[in-house]
């Protein structure tokens, strides 16, 4: 079986084709920050957060664990003239940047593809470590009971097969490809639980309409405590 890294650097290309266009939640966010910004998109994927947020951010640095997933951003980034961005190969979990370099997070369609909470709680607490006192981060997450998957996570319910409530498989078929890509799907109350866990302080908590009439995905807003 493929690891996911080796996934997602098979997927990159035709996952470019799919997500060209930013969010609306996402753009809201992006566009509220103030001038001179310091942000950083783990998880930044092909780069389309990246581009926006350099028009409004002074300095922008992308993380993506896929080689192949950062020459598609970089291509990206190029094509639009963006020069105020740096992107860096990097796993979310080990941050290779100083304490308190960021004033904004974005951890957007990210933390759904870290097996075991452990983990996922590893890469919050990074992503609080290297924000300023103050700052803020945005993450998103696939909801567990939107209408697709709504049918296994019941089943999941009464078979228990030892897995974590909330992991699934999820195929990825397009351009020839058929490959499994690992997610944990969250609830809203899972993933408050998870941000405050990881030492934040939460401020908003929704559940979203991005692809389907019903609820598809999960956002936190949430805030580094200037008191600790």
């Amino acid at each position: 079986m493929l690891s996911s890294r080796e996934v997602w650097d098979k997927i990159a290309r035709s996952f470019d084709e799919t997500r060209k266009k930013v969010w609306k939640v996402c753009s809201d966010f992006i566009d509220s920050l103030p001038k001179g910004a310091r942000l950083i998109d783990i998880g930044c994927g092909n780069g389309r957060h990246l581009i926006l947020s350099s028009r409004v951010c002074r300095y922008a640095v992308g993380i993506d664990f896929s080689m192949e997933m950062l020459r598609v951003a970089r291509e990206n980034l190029k094509r639009e003239g963006v020069g105020n961005v740096d992107l860096v190969l990097a796993d979310a979990r080990y941050l290779p940047l100083k304490d308190d370099s960021f004033d904004y997070a974005l951890f957007v369609a990210t933390i759904h593809n870290i097996e075991g909470r452990g983990e996922r709680i590893r890469a919050l607490k990074e992503a609080r470590r290297v924000l300023r006192k103050g700052g803020r981060m945005m993450v998103t997450s696939w909801y567990r009971w939107q209408r697709r998957f709504r049918r296994y996570f019941l089943g999941e319910m009464i078979l228990r097969r030892g897995r974590e409530f909330g992991d699934i498989y999820v195929k990825w078929k397009r351009n020839g490809l058929d490959l499994d890509r690992f997610y944990h799907l969250y609830s809203k109350r899972e993933l408050v639980k998870d941000v405050r866990k990881s030492g934040f302080k939460v401020l908003d908590a929704r559940k979203v309409r991005i692809a389907d009439k019903s609820y598809d995905n999960v956002i936190v807003l949430a805030e580094k405590d200037e008191q600790e």
